[in-house]
């Protein structure tokens, strides 16, 4: 499979304002599939952040992707990284599917 990323990127998600999560499941596969589109094309990749929904509030709600955020504190801590190292350390979102529903336990 051709990916431009060879290392599970360092990503996190904050919903309304909370600590972020890194912690996530890699899948192949859309939340609700659509007709026979039930998969991802082989070049890109997904990540699935399940979060509690007490976390989701009536009306307008925030949902922010943190991208290489370890790495860039690791920046921030003494050395500068150059273009090409922010680059090969980052990714390019695509796509945001969220969605609400009971997992069986």
């Amino acid at each position: 499979m051709d990916r431009t990323i060879a290392t599970e990127p360092n990503l996190g998600v904050s919903v309304n304002g909370a600590w972020p999560k890194f912690n996530s499941v890699e899948t192949d596969q859309f939340i609700f599939p659509v007709g026979i589109h039930t998969h991802l094309l082989p070049q890109y990749r997904a990540f699935d952040f399940a979060f509690d929904v007490a976390c989701i509030k009536e009306g307008w709600n925030e949902i922010i992707v943190f991208n290489n955020a370890r790495f860039y504190s690791l920046i921030t801590m003494g050395s500068l990284a150059n273009a090409e190292e922010r680059l090969a350390h980052s990714v390019r979102l695509v796509s945001l599917e969220a969605g609400i529903f009971q997992r069986d336990r």
